[in-house]
């Protein structure tokens, strides 16, 4: 009988342990593909959002220099410089 509880154990173990260990490298595995996952979305969205900032700027910064051309070559202006 004790021969039969220490086999039963045994097998029980050794399932227990390759169920662990193979969920075990599963979740680890899961983990860093995920972490990758997430870095990269997180740069792309950043990269994507200082994007359009800079063709916003660069927009604002467009419309600035063509009115101050146009305020440049006003007539009264020239006259009140000169």
């Amino acid at each position: 009988m004790r021969e039969k509880m220490t086999f039963r154990l045994r097998i029980m173990l050794s399932i227990i342990i390759v169920t662990i260990s193979g969920l075990s490298a599963f979740f680890f595995f899961t983990y860093y593909v995920a972490t990758d996952l997430v870095e990269n979305n997180y740069a792309k969205s950043l990269t994507n959002s200082m994007k359009l900032r800079m063709e916003q700027i660069d927009e604002d910064m467009r419309d600035a220099y063509q009115k101050t051309i146009a305020i440049s070559v006003q007539d009264e202006l020239n006259s009140v410089i000169l």
